[in-house]
């Protein structure tokens, strides 16, 4: 008889490796991710003490604060690091300790990829301060939440409740702020929208509308302290009044730019007034755009850095309180890059300065140069640097004014009525051209010898 072969069977050693591998595949799992916390886990520490240090330098050499570490308390998928930040740039010293909660990669929180995220809260030290710090915000505070990626990169949003506190029978309200500031290698962008706030009380009140702050900065290197790039803060209108007197403000920008061409930094700053009324004048429109050109990029750079350099190991404040903690050999570093800079060339620019009332526009514009600063010598400039006014014979600085008659007569009538009055007796003197309806002045001081119209100051 033949046996017949045992029914086909599953193999029972087949069903037991799933849960098996399951629960070796997530001990491996936990054990890679503990591994790779706890080395994320160091690399924040790393990547925070930079941070820090990074956080020390500006605020350094801002001269308007200071930045202290207290502690770090290091954990395997959570740290915490306290700091201290002095704003000194005050009527007296305000402390605030400033906490960063940091939950480290390579899945923060269990979000996205990335290396850490950190949570940001700030207290004040005085109690004073800080009770009126959780008045303006009794449930949400201002929250600071920065992801950083895993190559480095990071994202910071910062956001502030909207709020009402009332002190002393003053009122301000403010609505929500939000912002964003995005680091992505050396490029460095920031964005920030606030609709603004409005403040009454027995002293008046005030509002401000609509500001919004635009930032597009990229430095060449590690080491740059300048970078280059945009900044523009705008603010739709600020208005204050005590009932009496109105001041209106509208449509402000103020605009600063920063280009490198070749080896010279290229640097502008404007500032715009759409309109302005107050104490009875009104302005359809402000300008004031400066300029700084061919700066010397190494030396500008080597100073930079020095004076960071001392700011940071002597713990000063400003720029002034660095260059007198400077030794022997630090000053000949920064007399040689002062000398190399002033030789170069530099040219300080006023591109406009306008004002456009009733009677229309008034233009100034000029510049300053230092052609005669060629030939100093080392000697030269420090004799220089020890009286100033040694330096006029090495200047060439230009000033041109040009307006309408109606446009400067009332301009000269904001500051007197005496002004305006002899407006006649500058013309008939000289002192202004004119040219149909135009009224312009041209003044140069070109390495000593000034000159009006292109007469010499002596023939007046």
């Amino acid at each position: 008889m033949t046996v017949p072969p045992p029914a086909p069977t599953r193999p029972r050693a087949r069903r037991r490796p799933l849960p098996l591998l399951l629960g070796v595949g997530a001990l491996l799992l936990a054990g890679t991710y503990a591994g790779a916390t706890a080395l994320f886990s160091s690399r924040a520490q790393t990547l925070t003490r930079d941070l820090t240090a990074g956080l020390q330098l500006s605020a350094q050499a801002s001269g308007a604060a200071k930045v202290e570490q207290l502690s770090y308390q290091r954990g395997l998928t959570r740290s915490t690091q306290t700091m201290r930040v002095t704003l000194t740039d005050a009527a007296a010293p305000v402390n605030l300790l400033v906490t960063n909660e940091i939950q480290h990669g390579p899945l923060p929180g269990f979000q996205a990829a990335g290396q850490a995220v950190i949570h940001t809260t700030v207290r004040f030290e005085d109690p004073k301060l800080q009770a009126g710090y959780e008045r303006a915000f009794p449930a949400d505070k201002p929250k600071l939440l920065t992801r950083i990626a895993l190559n480095g990169d990071t994202t910071s949003d910062l956001g502030v409740p909207a709020g009402t506190v009332t002190e002393e029978g003053t009122k301000l309200t403010w609505q929500a702020l939000k912002g964003q500031v995005e680091v992505r290698g050396l490029q460095t962008r920031a964005n920030l929208t606030w609709p603004g706030l409005q403040m009454s009380g027995p002293d008046g009140s005030g509002q401000v509308g609509n500001v919004t702050l635009t930032s597009d900065l990229r430095r060449s290197g590690p080491e740059d302290r300048l970078g280059t790039g945009s900044s523009t803060l705008k603010l739709a209108q600020v208005r204050l009044g005590d009932g009496s007197e109105q001041v209106n403000v509208q449509d402000v920008a103020v605009t600063a730019q920063s280009a490198l061409k070749g080896e010279h930094y290229d640097v502008a700053m404007n500032y715009d007034i759409g309109r302005a009324e107050g104490a009875g004048q009104r302005y359809g429109g402000v300008q004031l755009h400066l300029g700084v050109g061919h700066l010397a990029q190494a030396p500008l750079h080597r100073l930079l850095v020095l004076l960071d350099e001392t700011r940071k190991t002597t713990g000063a404040a400003s720029a002034a309180g660095g260059l007198n903690a400077l030794t022997p050999e630090q000053e000949k570093q920064a007399g040689a890059d002062l000398l190399a800079l002033v030789k170069d060339k530099p040219v300080l620019t006023l591109d406009r300065l306008s004002l456009k009332g009733e009677g229309g526009e008034v233009l100034l514009t000029g510049s300053a140069a230092l052609p005669g600063a060629t030939a100093l010598s080392d000697s030269d400039l420090k004799a220089l640097l020890e009286e100033p006014t040694g330096a006029l014979g090495l200047l060439d600085v230009q000033a041109n004014l040009q307006g309408s008659e109606a446009a400067m007569r009332g301009l000269l009538g904001t500051f007197g009525r005496g002004l305006e009055d002899n407006l006649d007796a500058f013309i008939e003197a000289g002192y202004l051209k004119r040219s149909g309806d135009t009224l312009s002045l041209a003044l140069r001081l070109n390495q000593g010898e000034p000159t009006l119209n292109g007469q010499s100051m002596a023939d007046f």
